[in-house]
């Protein structure tokens, strides 16, 4: 799954399949910032996984709000846009860290 690119399709896709939640991709903000390991919320990216990333990495954040807050950040490599990790929280609260 994603293991091209991760697109705001994927997160559709993503967001259906998992979280069971039909979002509308016109009403999805995003983000793309490149991090260095001592940039990153240690609470959205273990260490362990952080430190098995490439530094810097390139994040992908999107966000969405229906009755929920919800936000998908996924970690990709910077020259091939490869996902590697990603993260959602729902309403501020990890609700899911998973490897690509």
């Amino acid at each position: 799954m994603y293991q091209n690119q991760f697109t705001l399709g994927s997160l559709a896709e993503y967001m259906l399949e998992v979280h069971g939640e039909c979002i509308e991709v016109s009403q999805v903000g995003y983000e793309a910032i490149e991090l260095e390991y001592d940039e990153v919320d240690p609470e959205l990216i273990p260490e362990e996984v952080l430190l098995r990333l490439p530094n810097p990495t390139l994040y992908y954040t999107y966000t969405y709000e229906n009755d929920k807050e919800w936000m998908i950040v996924v970690a990709v490599e910077a020259n091939t846009y490869r996902p590697l990790f990603l993260v959602c929280t729902c309403d501020g609260v990890v609700v899911e860290q998973r490897t690509i």
